[in-house]
């Protein structure tokens, strides 16, 4: 078996709002040379490893092995012999042998490839046998490829004796497989718990998804059984098994179909690595587009209303608000409103919302009807959304259609599910599936080509090359369960893998937010602290160096890295020192992402796969068409 080791401990430390505008986002070449080394244990029992002669070796289950147990060579030691070839390509080799190094000499002989060999005295005469796994030989400067190691035991002649050869691990470091990982949730379908009345989903602090799956029931026949969406072995599409308990990564297995693990009494998600399945499209997909103004405004016609309504597309929100016609207040003057039409209906459900000093100018209040909604060429005879009757004041949109999940979201969806989502259910898309093709103004496209949004699936002309899927967690908002984070302060400084530095793994998308990134106040201190930040001053504000720069690799990312600036460098100080584009997010429990980070890219949520997916934008003249992408 192979097994990913590393822990995520959660600690606690214990400081401006950015005006609407484009902020560089890009993406770069990242040195995953430096960046996305990991580290890979293969165990004593993995296939890959064979023990000659066979006679000799027993398997022990000692204090302080690792996996399944450790190999110790039992019978003669004069001819004992360990080859192990490697499952994938590394540039390292690590030999940890089991509990001790010899009181009574032992030398190795370490072979690779078969031809230069070295050897290696594991010898120390104060042992006492009791210790834990020792590193025995450390091999660097390979090439990036598969090696074989044979492992001799040969005499020791400062002692005249052959010692007792031991294998507890190997360990690689390794690169980041292509292809990220795919994260299976303890409530998904793929989960089973039997019997399914002594186990409990708890939503406890540091649970991903939904929560974890607690065996609060009798405990002697608690069986978890995992049917994985890809095919599990090394040369398939997934060949990383992990179990996780909450924040404590507990094992995992790679290019092994079946295994056997105590398991506990919790469990809160598996994780799969290699190539996450994109969604597919049929040959009878068919798209609808709507022009887009700024930052994901888009025209919508509901019930009986002329001309369209501008609303947001608020992928942030769950709910549905437009100005009705029956909000006579100053704050809904020159508005256009949403005038019932003839299948109009009402539920008769307020609902009230609370901003700023929560006066008259600060309040939203909205009922519940029925309509129908059109985007485009495409209308959906009935739909939920709330017709406000009073709103904020300086509210310069129509309205604010909520695009977080409902019907697709296996646990703290919106209220009533949006637009989309029924249209899909009704048969009136053939995807659930929004796309957008954002212009910022400073491209300088062709003649004809123009900011456009699609529902029902994909606009072929709008992107080049491949679309990026990355899974999300399975909550109403889109956002992802973790991703790889990596913070420079200058060309010139390392790059650091600050991921398991922070404390806030998931990073929320909120087209509602014009906002660069806002972390919470732990993970900001932090960030500050990276960066090497001039401050706090007396107003609790930093300075970061004006060439910082943020890189993500989204764990499902295709061997793509999105890299963006984190400095307003027209503040530069003249010492090279500028304003952070981020922002302290205080008490907020997940990392906020706005639309300048999706400026730059051809977007697309995929609200049945539960997948957000990323193209390079065609910024061609034959973006100006539209045609539905068909895979």
């Amino acid at each position: 078996m192979l097994l990913r080791v590393y822990k995520m401990l959660r600690t606690t430390i214990g400081l401006p709002s950015v005006d609407r505008k484009v902020f560089p986002f890009r993406q770069r070449s990242v040195d995953t040379n430096a960046l996305l080394k990991l580290a890979f244990t293969v165990f004593s029992t993995d296939p890959r490893i064979t023990y000659s002669p066979a006679s000799s070796w027993d398997l022990l289950r000692e204090p302080g092995s690792t996996g399944p147990g450790s190999y110790f060579l039992l019978g003669p030691r004069n001819n004992g012999v360990v080859t192990f070839t490697f499952p994938q390509p590394s540039t390292t080799f690590q030999w940890w042998g089991w509990g001790y190094q010899r009181s009574d000499g032992d030398v190795a002989q370490i072979c690779i490839d078969g031809g230069a060999c070295q050897e290696y005295s594991y010898y120390n005469a104060s042992t006492n046998g009791s210790e834990n796994p020792r590193l025995l030989a450390n091999i660097d400067g390979l090439s990036n490829s598969i090696h074989m190691i044979v492992m001799t035991n040969i005499e020791d002649q400062s002692v005249n004796a052959f010692g007792q050869m031991t294998v507890d691990r190997f360990i690689l470091d390794n690169y980041e497989p292509s292809g990220g990982r795919y994260i299976v949730f303890s409530t998904d379908s793929e989960v089973i718990h039997s019997p399914s009345s002594s186990w409990s989903v708890l939503d406890e602090p540091g649970s991903a998804g939904c929560g974890t799956q607690f065996l609060l029931g009798a405990r002697n026949n608690g069986v978890v059984k995992v049917t994985f969406p890809c095919s599990f072995f090394i040369s398939s599409s997934c060949f990383i098994f992990t179990f996780w308990l909450r924040s404590v990564h507990s094992a995992a297995m790679v290019g092994v179909p079946t295994f056997r693990w105590r398991l506990g009494t919790a469990v809160d998600r598996f994780v799969l690595g290699g190539s996450i399945l994109a969604p597919t499209f049929p040959s009878n997909t068919f798209i609808s587009s709507v022009p887009l103004g700024f930052a994901y405004h888009a025209p919508m016609i509901l019930g009986g209303n002329t001309p369209a309504l501008e609303v947001l597309l608020d992928f942030g929100h769950p709910n549905v608000w437009v100005i009705s016609d029956l909000c006579n207040s100053n704050n809904c003057a020159g508005h256009n409103k949403y005038v019932r039409g003839p299948g109009f209906q009402t539920l008769s459900i307020q609902d009230t919302a609370i901003y700023g000093n929560g006066g008259p100018d600060d309040t939203l209040v909205s009922w519940r009807v029925t309509d129908s909604v059109t985007w485009g060429d495409n209308t959906i005879a009935k739909t939920t959304f709330g017709a406000s009757v009073e709103i904020p004041t300086s509210e310069s949109l129509d309205g604010n259609f909520g695009m977080a999940k409902s019907a697709y979201a296996k646990c703290n969806g919106g209220e009533y599910n949006n637009f989309l989502e029924n249209m899909y259910m009704q048969g009136d898309v053939v995807n659930a599936v929004i796309a957008f093709y954002q212009l910022d103004g400073s491209e300088g496209v062709p003649p004809g080509v123009s900011s456009e949004g699609s529902i029902g699936g994909l606009d072929a002309n709008k992107f080049t090359g491949e679309v990026d899927w990355n899974q999300m967690n399975p909550q109403g908002q889109w956002e992802s369960p973790a991703c790889q984070r990596i913070v420079q302060a200058s060309s010139f400084s390392s790059a650091i893998d600050a991921t398991d530095l922070f404390n806030h793994p998931i990073l929320l998308f909120d087209t509602g937010d014009p906002g660069l990134l806002t972390l919470p106040h732990d993970d900001w201190l932090i960030l500050m602290s990276l960066l090497g930040a001039q401050g706090p001053d007396s107003n609790g504000n930093y300075l970061i160096p004006c060439e910082s720069t943020m890189t993500w690799n989204f764990y499902g990312s295709q061997n793509r890295d999105y890299t963006f600036d984190l400095a307003d460098t027209s503040s530069n100080n003249g010492n090279g020192f500028c304003n952070p584009l981020a922002n302290d997010g205080g008490s907020i429990p997940t990392w906020v992402t706005g639309t300048p980070c999706f400026y730059k890219y051809y977007l697309a949520f995929h609200y049945t796969a539960n997948m957000m997916g990323f193209a390079e934008r065609n910024l061609g003249a034959s973006a100006a068409e539209s045609n539905p992408y068909i895979s």
